[in-house]
C-alpha cells in the first residue's frame, strides 16, 4: 500500500519593503535607478528564510507532496507614517516580494495564499492576490482571486482553515489565549476544522494537546519591531521563521514550529 505523504508549511507576514524585514539578498531596484541594499538584520532574515526552504524542500526530494500556505502580508506596504521603507511604492515591494518568494515556490508543489491587512496590503489586500496571482497560486472558487480571506482545504481528509487574522496578543502573561479562544468558538459551533492556521499578531503560539487531535496555531513572522511596534510593546523581537505539519495516510501530527531566535543585542544603559 502507498504512503500518502504530505507536508502542510505555512508562512505569513513578510513585510518586503520595510527595512526591518525580508529582503532579497540582490536588494531593491528604486525608480530613480538607484538600489536599495539590504542591512545587517536583512541579511540574517534572509539567511533564516533559506533555512526554512531548505527544510521544507528535504521534504519533497524525499518524496512528500508540499502545499505552502502564505498566509497574508506580501509586503509592507505604506503604513501608519512609517519611515522604514525601502521605498514608498506598493509595486516596488511587490516586485521584490516576487523576488524573495521564488526560491520558496521550488520547494512546494502546491501555494495557497491568504488576504492580509488592508494597511499593508491595500484596498481589498490587493497586493495580496496580485503577487499570488504572479507566482501561480491557486484560485479561489468564490472570488476567483489567487488569494482568499479564509481558506478551507482538504488534504487528504485532514480540513484544514486557514487565515489571517486573530484577535490581538503581545503580552506574554496572554500569549496563545487568541488562538486557543478561536478554536474553542469554533468547536462550540461546530464548524471546528483538524489544523487552524493563523498570523498576524508575528508572535508565535499554538494549542497543543488541548483539543487534540484538533489543534491551532500562529505563525510567527519575517519582520522584526518598527517604530510603531515600538509604541504598542517593548518586548524584543523573538524570533522568525514558519510552520510545518506531516499528514501521513490522512492523519495529521502536531504542528512543528521551524523558528529562528533572534540574536540577542546587550541592553544599553544609560548611566547617571
Amino acid at each position: 500500500m502507498t504512503r500518502k505523504r504530505v507536508l502542510l508549511a505555512a508562512v505569513s507576514d513578510l513585510h518586503i519593503g520595510s527595512t526591518v524585514a525580508l529582503c532579497p539578498p540582490e536588494g531593491i531596484p528604486l525608480e530613480d535607478g538607484g538600489r536599495y541594499q539590504p542591512n545587517p538584520v536583512q541579511v540574517w532574515i534572509w539567511e533564516q528564510w533559506l533555512k526554512f526552504r531548505d527544510a521544507i524542500a528535504a521534504y519533497k526530494r524525499a518524496g512528500w507532496k508540499v502545499i505552502l500556505i502564505m498566509n497574508g502580508e506580501f509586503i509592507d506596504g505604506r503604513h501608519h507614517d512609517s519611515t522604514q521603507l525601502a521605498s514608498a511604492s506598493p509595486e516596488i515591494m511587490a516586485s521584490a516580494a516576487i523576488d524573495a518568494f521564488l526560491p520558496m515556490m521550488k520547494a512546494c508543489d502546491v501555494l495557497y495564499a491568504t488576504r492580509g491587512t488592508e494597511a499593508h496590503s491595500g484596498h481589498g489586500a490587493a497586493s495580496d492576490f496580485a503577487i499570488a496571482r504572479e507566482l501561480g497560486a491557486v484560485r479561489d472558487p468564490e472570488s476567483g482571486q489567487c488569494a482568499a480571506y479564509q481558506w478551507r482545504i482538504d488534504v487528504g481528509g485532514v480540513i484544514v482553515d486557514a487565515a489571517h487574522h486573530v484577535s490581538g496578543g503581545t503580552r506574554m502573561t496572554t500569549r496563545g489565549n487568541n488562538i486557543r479562544a478561536e478554536m474553542q468558538d469554533a468547536i462550540l459551533a461546530g464548524c471546528a476544522p483538524d489544523i487552524m492556521i493563523r498570523s498576524h499578531v508575528h508572535n508565535y503560539a499554538d494549542t497543543g494537546r488541548m483539543f487534540w487531535p484538533k489543534q491551532a496555531c500562529v505563525t510567527p513572522a519575517w519582520k522584526l519591531k518598527d517604530a510603531f511596534v515600538h509604541r504598542v510593546t517593548r518586548l524584543p523581537s523573538k524570533e522568525v521563521g514558519g510552520v510545518v505539519f506531516e499528514i501521513e495516510n490522512g492523519v495529521a501530527g502536531q504542528v512543528r514550529p521551524i523558528t529562528f531566535a533572534v540574536p540577542a543585542r546587550p541592553a544599553h544603559v544609560a548611566k547617571v
